[in-house]
């Protein structure tokens, strides 16, 4: 099953030293990869996570202030795309 963005929490939005991002459902893969892009499209970070909780918290403090958008990649591909902002 896939992912919707009815089941993608990303908080708090604009963020700034740090970001959680939750799942509601939890059944696609082993291992998620949460990547963030800039507005150009540039992966400026990729973290991969173990699919055992629901809940992750990515650091953001080396980001620049600005619009980026999270990309949630599960074991069939993209599940969800979020913009994050950060101040």
């Amino acid at each position: 099953m896939g992912y919707s963005n009815d089941n993608l929490k990303v908080f708090p939005n604009p963020a700034g030293d740090y970001v959680y991002i939750s799942l509601a459902v939890l059944n696609e893969a082993s291992t998620m990869e949460i990547n963030v892009y800039d507005q150009s499209g540039r992966k400026v970070q990729s973290k991969e996570f173990e699919n055992s909780k629901s809940q992750f918290r990515v650091e953001t403090s080396d980001l620049s202030p600005g619009i980026y958008f999270l990309e949630i990649v599960g074991l069939n591909g993209i599940l969800a795309v979020e913009k994050l902002m950060i101040e």
